[in-house]
């Protein structure tokens, strides 16, 4: 499959069911808002508590680094629920709005996912830009792993998340790509066309891990008749 099938199949399925795919939108977007509005405020709390008790020239640095904490400690989350949500509407046309709250309900191992991916890629970034974005490309099913492997770590979600994407990864990159040109026309339409554009684009990556999921599946059923042939032979 090239990138222009993947958006096609998301496209074919978002058709007709916009209602609820832009009330996912919203929602996604009120909750990085309020991620991100959490972060200042408490940042600020922050720098006024040590300006009046102890450093104010470290005052800012601290306000910095616990924004950012804060928008980590519920971004993760997010991200995992609009994985969920749009692996289940690619499957079998769910809607169920609620499986963008899932993350919060297996909090500790969703939060441990995302700043073990942030980690290890800030990790591979340090020795260059592009290894950086080839494990980024590595770890980018990790999500839906979890959420069809509820039984791994986060480890072992990462590590399958590397497997499945073996071979693959050229081809998600070119998909990510082709979202450019979407991207010039919401820029175009000063934000207008985000509401039809943003769930074809997160449709089109579940669509691309029900293919590399399956690819993997196939090649592990291959790898197994291929081993019995060679025991029948050998044991003849």
């Amino acid at each position: 499959m090239k990138a222009k099938d993947f958006r096609k199949k998301a496209w074919e399925a978002c058709k007709g069911n916009w209602g609820n795919l832009i009330l996912v939108l919203v929602i996604n977007f009120a909750l990085m808002t309020i991620c991100g509005l959490l972060g200042i405020i408490l940042g600020r709390i922050t720098r006024i508590i040590i300006t009046l008790l102890f450093y104010p020239t470290i005052a800012q640095t601290i306000e910095g680094y616990v924004t950012s904490l804060s928008a980590i400690l519920i971004y993760g989350h997010i991200i995992y629920g609009e994985a969920v949500f749009f692996s289940n509407f690619m499957r079998d046309g769910s809607e169920q709005v609620g499986d963008l709250f899932s993350g919060f309900k297996k909090y500790g191992k969703v939060f441990k996912l995302y700043f073990l991916i942030q980690l290890y890629t800030t990790l591979w970034s340090m020795l260059y830009c592009i290894p950086g974005i080839i494990r980024g490309i590595a770890y980018s099913m990790s999500y839906y792993i979890m959420n069809d492997n509820p039984d791994m770590t986060p480890k072992e979600v990462i590590k399958h998340s590397i497997k499945i994407t073996d071979g693959y990864k050229g081809k998600y990159f070119c998909l990510q790509i082709s979202f450019i040109g979407w991207l010039l026309l919401c820029i175009l339409s000063l934000g207008i066309l985000t509401i039809w554009i943003a769930p074809v684009i997160s449709a089109s990556n579940a669509a691309f891990y029900e293919y590399v999921k399956t690819m993997y599946e196939q090649s592990l059923n291959e790898n197994t008749q291929d081993e019995l042939v060679e025991n029948i032979i050998g044991k003849n």
